[in-house]
């Protein structure tokens, strides 16, 4: 099994924050592109504030988490059971958004707030102010 560093797991973290966030901000630029610029401005805010005031709870517990367990750390412990958990039911309702065929400007907002807070996140990460 692949062991890593605190500081490379730390990194390889934000990146995959910043990689979902960069997709989602993408698709969701895309979808919303000369329609709503208002909408996206007002999108952007709420996910630099959701980025800043609520996803620095989890950098904080992901940060924690990779720290106290002795090094190196298995790649598969860099984030706690229930928060893959997370993962995979923020991916499956992604899913869900697709097939309700919601209107291009509510996906366009979801995915703008979404992957910009993620971005946040990983710059958060990626700095460690935390």
């Amino acid at each position: 099994m692949f062991k890593f560093s605190y500081k490379t797991l730390i990194f390889l973290s934000g990146s995959i924050w910043f990689i979902v966030g960069l997709m989602l901000l993408t698709r969701g630029l895309f979808l919303i592109y000369n329609t709503a610029i208002w909408l996206m401005v007002i999108c952007l805010i709420i996910g630099f504030l959701k980025g800043r005031f609520i996803l620095i709870k989890s950098v904080r517990r992901i940060i924690k988490r990779i720290t106290s367990i002795k090094e190196p750390v298995p790649i598969y412990k860099m984030y706690a059971p229930s928060y893959y958990l997370l993962i995979g039911s923020m991916i499956m309702i992604g899913f869900l958004f697709r097939r309700l065929d919601l209107a291009g400007e509510v996906r366009a907002s979801f995915d703008i707030i979404i992957g910009f807070a993620l971005i946040n996140g990983s710059f958060l990460t990626f700095s460690k102010r935390i």
